[in-house]
């Protein structure tokens, strides 16, 4: 009896631990949660390459959903439906946008959520579908992989330019243009130092004229000194000197025209010496024949 009791009271344990190991991994697992979800059908036009169902949905980086359906139809063979279930508080109006994006380097991918105007109202659901729809924006991916080509075809042409450019012919003038380069930087140097040169001589000129400007400003200053000063002393002698010009300016014009006649007579003795040395000695003899008286 008592070994009965005690089987029974095991299993009991382990059937609760059983329970509970469940519903641990249940609510782990999301099985319980109490969040509101909106559904929406997205459309991609490329491929969906990384999704799954039970897949990552984010909003600027936050979860907010998960994928619940992947599909395409018949109908539309080029289009790929992922429906989703996105919690009622994101914003998602007519202007929001889904883009795929690589989570890392695992290949696994998630969708992407963006809402340009968070005014624009909410999605409304057409006749015929399922949920609301999103269109899906080309992603980072699909935009290299559609340039590719084209990027391609472009290193492609810049290559065969290349090969155009550097060959021999283009090599030997690409260098004859470097000799003229270096040498035109030669005599660029030197008409530097030759100006250079230039600008010191220019600049002790300056210096010269800037001593002789001084030189004649100090005249002017003591010309215009002396010119007051005369000023002065005509201003205190002007009764002598208007007497000057009344009286002794008649005599001085006396005396000059008495010096004049002086001057004339030396200058008449000067003329007669040279003509006969001798009449400064002898006196000159009366010419003509004396009659008795």
């Amino acid at each position: 009896m008592d070994r009965h009791v005690n089987y029974t009271i095991v299993g009991a344990f382990v059937l609760a631990g059983l329970v509970g190991i469940f519903a641990f991994l249940a609510w782990y697992a999301g099985s319980f949660d109490d969040r509101k979800y909106n559904h929406y059908t997205i459309h991609f036009s490329g491929s969906v390459n990384g999704l799954s169902e039970g897949g990552q949905v984010n909003y600027k980086g936050v979860d907010v959903g998960r994928i619940t359906d992947i599909r395409f139809e018949p109908s539309r063979p080029d289009t790929i439906m992922v429906d989703v279930e996105v919690d009622t508080e994101t914003p998602v109006t007519k202007t929001t946008d889904a883009q795929l994006k690589p989570k890392g380097i695992t290949g696994v991918a998630f969708i992407e959520l963006v809402t340009e105007n968070l005014n624009a109202g909410p999605i409304e659901r057409q006749p015929g579908q399922k949920y609301p729809v999103i269109e899906a924006s080309s992603s980072t991916l699909d935009r290299l992989f559609d340039d590719v080509p084209e990027i391609i075809d472009n290193i492609l042409k810049i290559t065969e330019k290349l090969e155009a450019v550097i060959n021999k012919e283009n090599m030997e003038g690409l260098s004859q243009t470097l000799d003229n380069i270096s040498r035109i930087s030669q005599d660029v140097a030197a008409a530097s130092a030759h100006f250079e040169e230039i600008t010191q001589r220019v600049n002790g000129i300056t210096v010269q004229a800037e001593s002789v400007s001084a030189s004649a400003q100090e005249t002017a200053e003591r010309t215009s000194e002396l010119v007051a000063r005369l000023d002065k002393v005509l201003a205190r002698n002007e009764n002598n000197v208007d007497r000057f010009f009344d009286e002794d300016l008649r005599q001085f014009s006396k005396l000059i025209e008495e010096t004049r006649d002086a001057a004339a007579a030396v200058n008449a003795l000067a003329r007669e010496l040279k003509d006969d040395p001798s009449s400064l000695i002898y006196k000159k003899q009366k010419s003509g024949v004396e009659l008795p008286r």
